[in-house]
Order: C-alpha cells, then structure tokens, then sequence
C-alpha cells in the first residue's frame, strides 16, 4: 500500500508540473509569436526540431533506463548497485550529449541550407550546447526516479520553463532589430540558458541530498557488482526501442519541413513567404493543438501503471475495464476538442494573435480547421498507447506510429506539391498519421486485451454530448455577433460551450462510477455531484463493454 501511494503521489506530482509547463509553453509561444512575427518562427520551428530529434537520441530511453535499473536494485536494498547504475549512465550521456552538440554544431551551415535558411546558421548553433545540458540534466532526473523521488524533476521542468520565457522573450526582443533570423535565434539561446540553469539547479539538489544518499549506500550490502560493460548493455537494451519510439515525430517534423520547404519552393515561392507560412503552421496553429495533449498524455501516464500492475497480478477483467475507459476518455476529451477548434478556429485565433495580419489569420484558421480533427487521432493513439505499453507491447505503437509516419510522407508529397493547395497539404497529411496509427492500435488493444464496446456508451453519448456542444457554439455565436467586444465574446462562448458539454455528458450517463475512480479526484466529483441531486451509475456486469477473460487472450500478453 506504501509503495502505491508512493507512486501516485509521484505520478500526481510530475503530472502537475507537466500541466504548468504546459501552460508556461504556451503563455511563451503565443505572445512569441505576436513579437517576432511568422517568418521569425517559422525560422524557429525548422531548427527546432532537428535539435529535438537530437535530443530524443540522447535523452529519450536513457532516463528511463536509469529509473528502471535504480529501482530494480534500491527495490532490495542495493543503493549501491543504484549508484553505479548512474555513474556508468552519466558518463554514457556525457559522451552522447557532446557528441550530439558537436555535430549540431559543426553541421549548422549545412543544416541551415537544408532546412531552407541558408543565413540561419547562428540559429542553429544558439541551441546546440543544449543537448549537452539536456543530456546530463536527464542523467539525475532518471536517477531521482528511480529513487522514487519525482520532485527534483517535476522543480527542474518548472525551472527550464521559467528561464526559457525570460530569457527567450529577452534574447529574441533584443536581438529583433537585426533580422528574423537574430529573433529565432535569440529564443532558441533562451532554450540552452533555461537548460543551463536546470542543470545548475539540479546539481545543488543533488548536493544538498548527498549525505542522505551516501548513508543508504553505506548501508547497502557488499555483494559482487556487476560490471560497467555489463550495465551499460543493460541500460541500451531497454534504451534503444524507446530512444526509436521517441524519434520518429521529431524526425518527421524535420522531414517535413525540408519536404515543405523544397517542394514550395518549386512552385516559385520566396524563402520569406515559406518560412511566415511555415511559421503560421508550427507556430501559431501546432501550439493550440498540443494543448488538449496535456489531458491526454496525463492519462497515458496514468494508464500504464494500473494496466501493469492488473496483468502483473492475472486481474485480466480489471485490465480490460481500465483499457476501456481509457479509451472513452480518450474520446471524451479528443471529441469537443476537435469540435471546439474547428468551429471556433477564427475568433480563437483573433484572440490570441489579433497582430497577425489578415493573410496570416485566413491562413491559420483554414490549417487549424483541418489539423483539429488530428486531435482526436492523437487523443486515441496516446491512451492506446499507453494501453499496450500497459500489456507489456513496447514496440506495437511504434511499429503503427511508423506507418502512420509513411503515409503522411506520401499524402504530403502529393499535396504539397499541388499549386493550388501547397502548405494546406501538410496539416492533411499529418491528421492521416495519426488516423491510421490510432486504428492500428485500437485494432491491437482489442487483440491483444480482449475489450470490445457497447456502441451507445463508447460513441453514442460522447457524441451526443459534442453535439450538444456544437450547437451552444453556434446558437452563442449568432446571439453575441454583433457584440463590441469580440475577445470577451470569444471567451463567454468557450466557457459556456464547456459547460453544456460537462452537463450534457452528465444528463446522457456518459460516465459511471468505474471511470470516476480512473479520473484523479473523480471520486470527490461524484460525491459533490450527489449533493446536487446527479447520481453516477455503478458499472454493472451486463453494462461491461469488456469481453470475459479467455485463455487465448492471457497467451497473447504472455
């Protein structure tokens, strides 16, 4: 019972300050944008992502490694074995962290050229050392874990935030008189500053627990240690599958803007008129799309521990029961997203970047129309993500997240390169990703789980509801169109169309009892819901929408 609390506690820890740096993200990226203007960020989204493709294959398993293997030996006692499980990672990650900024560096004019933006080598070469910082930062983050303190990571997120948006905003103002170009780089400088300052932090935590630490490892039996060969093979075992997992959308993201970029400019675009339509796409319309991602990730992180833990102790019913719901509120949350963003596209927009000029906002309005629906592809494929790592099938999503990637690399060649449709071409090619890696997985977790649905309560009231939404959306826009003010107006029509979809889920029984007790706090929301008179049905068997647990579902997990 102590561990599990141990666990929620630091799951509910990193999950709110994966929630705050969310919302620091997008308080920086918004106002950027308005700043420095579109060719500015669009200049920023191309280097961007071949740094975060750099930084997955340094960062992305490595951590996680370091957290299993620690707890593996701290689990019996071993504090010393933990010890050096980090020392043998820190100085793996030293190398792989230096060796990626040096190459980020030495390769910026090329990259630069690559991506389009022959003159944007400085832009390349400001964020480069962060791949060093980043990668010795993760070296103690996967430590602390694995220790099964999530503090000092959940502070250090929050302290890279902070400094990213002071410094960013800093650099990136002071440094726009001379050029997009110097504005990019001024807030990708901000990015190592953060990094640096992270790591700085994290350095004197670690400090400051030392003697602590020591104490444990003194304690900590003298049995024969396993060698560092031997723990560094370990460590690229469990590494690698998720180092891929991890590099295939900031790979995509790179390949997409070279793809972008060339094939616009076969159409006698000019660099400038790519980079602002770029800019408009990654910058103004991809920052509103991740943030339902906040939601979704959460319960992905959420997912993976109870459905372990189920199969772990043969309860296949109880892992069924929680891959559905996972799945419902997956759907709960993708549904009105999506809806939400495509009917309100404009006057969200006009809310957040009512500098922009009209092209910029025609423009964006018509890639978040489509690029909405990729948020219920995303919604599904996360949990369903977390589903399967759930049952144990690592490399499942990612085998599906690839041929998502393949087809989204086709349907973006056929489109881009139309005249008539250019940029639009992408935002299609990106929602078709997601909607063939989302069947593929959801064709999986049926296999591989045994769950199966009741159409009335896994589709039909959830989009009963999103109805119910939509309409409030529309019946509030003609009421409040002639309006002064139009941001309020904006404002009072998002909060009211949440609320008719909050009661509208309420009133058709969208949720039971079973899926309150998945949601943290669900159980303090059902009793408050009582006290008004709203009672949550018990998930009675007959309702289940989950098949009974068979033998041939039991050797697939096996």
């Amino acid at each position: 019972m102590d561990k599990n609390k141990s666990f929620i506690k630091g799951a509910a820890i990193l999950g709110i300050a994966g929630i705050i740096c969310k919302l620091i993200g997008a308080v920086y990226r918004i106002p950027l944008t308005n700043i420095i203007g579109e060719e500015a960020i669009g200049i920023y989204q191309k280097a961007y992502p071949i740094y975060a493709f750099l930084l997955v294959l340094s960062t992305s398993g490595i951590p996680t490694a370091i957290s299993k293997m620690v707890a593996e030996r701290t689990a019996v006692g071993d504090y010393r074995g933990g010890q050096r499980t980090f020392q043998s990672a820190f100085y793996l990650l030293l190398a792989i962290g230096a060796s990626t900024t040096l190459v980020m560096m030495a390769c910026s004019p090329w990259i630069a050229t690559g991506l389009g933006i022959p003159n944007g080598t400085k832009a390349i070469i400001a964020i480069a050392p962060s791949l060093l910082l980043v990668s010795l930062l993760s070296a103690y983050r996967g430590y602390f874990q694995g220790m099964q303190n999530m503090t000092p990571t959940a502070i250090s997120q929050i302290v890279e935030q902070v400094f990213k948006l002071l410094a960013g905003f800093g650099f990136a103002i002071l440094w726009m008189p001379k050029g997009p170009v110097y504005a990019a780089a001024g807030a990708l400088l901000g990015i190592t500053i953060s990094e640096a300052f992270a790591f700085v932090w994290m350095l004197f935590t670690f400090q400051k627990l030392r003697p602590s630490l020591h104490a444990m490892i003194r304690k900590s039996p003298r049995s024969e240690q396993t060698s560092t060969s031997v723990l560094r093979k370990r460590l690229l075992q469990i590494a690698v599958p998720i180092t891929i997992g991890g590099a295939i959308m900031p790979l995509v993201d790179t390949v997409d803007a070279v793809m972008v970029t060339w094939l616009m400019k076969g159409m006698s675009f000019t660099e400038a008129q790519i980079n602002s339509m770029y800019g408009v796409l990654k910058g103004m319309v991809n920052s509103l799309i991740n943030m339902p991602a906040v939601l979704t990730v959460a319960l992905c992180m959420s997912l993976v521990p109870a459905i372990s833990n189920s199969i772990s102790t043969g309860n296949y019913q109880e892992s069924r029961k929680i891959s559905g719901t996972g799945l419902k509120l997956a759907l709960l949350i993708g549904l009105p997203s999506f809806a939400g963003l495509y009917l309100m596209a404009r006057p969200i927009l006009e809310l957040l970047y009512s500098s922009r000029s009209e092209t910029s906002l025609a423009l964006g309005t018509s890639l978040l129309q489509t690029m909405s629906l990729a948020i219920l592809f995303l919604s599904l494929v996360q949990s369903t993500t977390g589903i399967l790592q759930g049952l144990g099938k690592i490399m499942i999503p990612i085998r599906n997240l690839f041929i998502g990637v393949a087809v989204k690399m086709i349907v973006n060649y056929t489109l881009v390169s139309m005249p008539a449709i250019n940029i639009k071409g992408a935002p299609v090619g990106t929602v078709a990703c997601y909607a063939v890696a989302a069947v593929l997985n959801i064709f999986a977790v049926v296999k591989y789980s045994g769950i199966s649905f009741r159409f009335s309560d896994m589709i039909l009231r959830p989009v009963a509801a999103t109805l119910c939404m939509g309409a409030s959306i529309y019946g509030l826009n003609y009421l409040l169109s002639g309006f002064s003010h139009p941001k309020i107006a904006t404002l009072l029509i998002i909060s009211l169309a949440v609320l008719v979809y909050g009661i509208a889920l309420l009133l058709f029984g969208a949720f039971n009892k079973n899926d309150l007790d998945l949601i943290p706090g669900g159980g303090k929301l059902g009793r408050l819901l009582q006290k008004f008179g709203i009672t949550i049905k018990e998930q009675k068997e007959k309702d289940n929408y989950y098949v009974p647990p068979t033998d041939r579902h039991r050797d697939r997990l096996g």
